[in-house]
């Protein structure tokens, strides 16, 4: 029943004025409700950049990033309500998302040699540079391995296993 008092059949008709209790089924009240399909919305906002992944291109990778810190922060959140099952899974985001964090930390890295070049520090630069360009490719490089770990069948049916005890 709905609290608006409208008709909605049944013995009186037109509500005759009384007040209706809302049905709570209508509306998702228990996390076994919630955190499947919460879930599942956040990897696929995720798969979605694959695109952005496969082009590695470091400043799209920042937004692949953020979103995949979306899906970690929504998997620990019902973490305890899913329990040890959800670890291997979790473990993925967590693996891919320290990843993009290395990738990003050598971007604004390589930003902040091209400033202090600016700032007169040419010969440091000259001799951090070449390092950190070796370790920025190396990191691409290794990135469609962990990206292929979480955008594969078997994670997603580890994931909806754990979830699948709620």
């Amino acid at each position: 029943d709905d609290v608006d008092g409208g008709d909605h059949g049944g013995a009186g008709g037109a509500g005759h004025g009384r007040l209706h209790a809302v049905r709570r089924d209508r509306h998702p009240s228990k996390v076994r409700h919630v955190a499947p399909v919460l879930l599942a919305r956040q990897v696929a906002q995720l798969r979605m950049h694959e695109n952005a992944v496969a082009a590695g291109q470091p400043k799209q990778l920042h937004t692949v990033r953020i979103q995949a810190k979306e899906l970690r922060y929504a998997i620990e959140f019902f973490e305890p309500a899913i329990g040890p099952a959800i670890a291997e899974p979790l473990a993925v985001v967590r693996d891919l998302l320290a990843h993009l964090g290395a990738i990003n930390d050598a971007r604004v890295h390589l930003r902040m040699l091209g400033e202090s070049r600016e700032a007169g520090l040419v010969a440091a630069a000259e001799l951090y540079e070449p390092a950190l360009e070796m370790t920025l490719r190396r990191l691409l490089n290794e990135l469609p391995a962990l990206w292929d770990a979480f955008d594969q069948p078997v994670w997603r049916r580890q994931l909806a296993t754990a979830v699948a005890v709620l």
